[in-house]
């Protein structure tokens, strides 16, 4: 904190001083901007604009169908149905004013899609930018702060891995959840140097309530959101304890959303289930199917498989099956071949199948 004074004249005797005036407490001075931050914001958009511009007529695809298509609560925002869309209602509503001015013509959502993943690679930039330069924890980095967060930015968002979150309309979800997600990171380094820091930290809870009310993922902001404070900004516990315990008290209050969607209101999960499929030819048909609400039912094809359509799997088949999809996703990310917007990744019904992905899951997380 800087501490602003003035300087207090001596006084002749007899002469009465005057009552001074009150200290004024300012944030930190923000941190000095590279000039090269608009030619880097303006190369990242040229970059996601080349690579998704030839995808804009992308038609409907897989869940697009059922969510974009055969969606009456997204066909009407005057009735009062748009604002009972569930947990996640604020993608919703993205879709509904997408229908309202498109229609059922793909470009209009297409745009969306891609101005959102270069509003997300912008914050990115952002905040490598802003922590590079401030943290104590990064001072050897300063004077490339601006560089090395281009660099970051530029292979974030030109990773392959993104194909299905911009061009897989229905993955707005994931996209927009996302750069809520950012944002909240990038409000809560506002605070550190403005003089209003209120406004920031109540800012970075919206962008985590927004995050949950697109996607669930927005459930891990408030931890992550520690564990960067803690990592970055302060200097230990206690300081975060001291400074900013109202704000994670706030951060806290985005976990009662699910509680009430999923305990109070009985809401159950939006995946429509997983499907066990042996080849790639009749993935559309068996989506078709799930539309149609086919549980349990067996779908032949002139390709001679069979699709068993299972039952929507428990929260507890859903969990158990995550550690191997993350640990396909890790390994994606840094071999991004044989990528697939369906996988039909089959769930796993026994604890003991988890225990090794879960194991390696652990491990990777101790090592980070």
């Amino acid at each position: 904190m800087v501490v602003k004074s003035r300087k207090v004249e001596r006084q002749r005797p007899g002469h009465r001083q005057a009552s001074p005036d009150p200290v004024e407490v300012v944030g930190s001075a923000k941190p000095h901007r590279s000039k090269a931050w608009q030619w880097h914001v303006a190369l990242l958009l040229i970059a996601i604009g080349a690579i998704y511009g030839g995808f804009l007529d992308t038609p409907f695809v897989f869940d697009d169908w059922g969510h974009l298509t055969d969606g009456a609560n997204l066909r009407k925002l005057t009735d009062g149905q748009v604002w009972n869309l569930g947990s996640r209602w604020f993608g919703s509503f993205t879709f509904a004013v997408n229908y309202a001015i498109h229609g059922d013509s793909v470009v209009g959502y297409h745009l969306v899609n891609v101005a959102i993943h270069m509003l997300a690679a912008v914050t990115l930039y952002a905040i490598v930018d802003w922590t590079l330069r401030t943290s104590p924890s990064c001072a050897s980095f300063r004077d490339q702060a601006a560089w090395l967060a281009f660099a970051v930015a530029l292979f974030w968002s030109v990773h392959p891995l993104h194909t299905q979150a911009v061009t897989y309309l229905v993955q707005r979800f994931e996209s927009l959840a996302s750069l809520f997600y950012l944002l909240a990171f990038w409000a809560l380094l506002q605070t550190q140097s403005s003089t209003k820091p209120k406004r920031w930290y109540v800012a970075s809870w919206a962008a985590c309530f927004l995050s949950m009310a697109t996607k669930e993922i927005g459930a891990t902001a408030p931890v992550m959101l520690l564990w960067f404070d803690r990592a970055f900004l302060a200097e230990n516990w206690g300081e975060i304890r001291r400074r900013r315990w109202g704000y994670y008290l706030l951060l806290a209050t985005v976990w009662l959303m699910p509680a009430w969607y999923y305990g109070v209101l009985g809401q159950k999960s939006v995946s429509e289930g997983f499907v066990a499929a042996k080849s790639d030819a009749a993935l559309t048909a068996v989506v078709h199917a799930l539309d149609d609400d086919a549980d349990k039912q067996v779908i032949d094809i002139s390709a001679g498989s069979h699709f068993r359509v299972g039952e929507t799997p428990s929260r507890w088949d859903y969990l158990i099956s995550q550690p191997a999809v993350l640990l396909r996703y890790v390994r994606l990310a840094f071999l991004p071949t044989g990528q697939c917007f369906d996988q039909a990744w089959p769930p796993v019904r026994n604890w003991r199948e988890a225990v090794m992905p879960g194991l390696v899951v652990l491990a990777i997380l101790m090592a980070t």
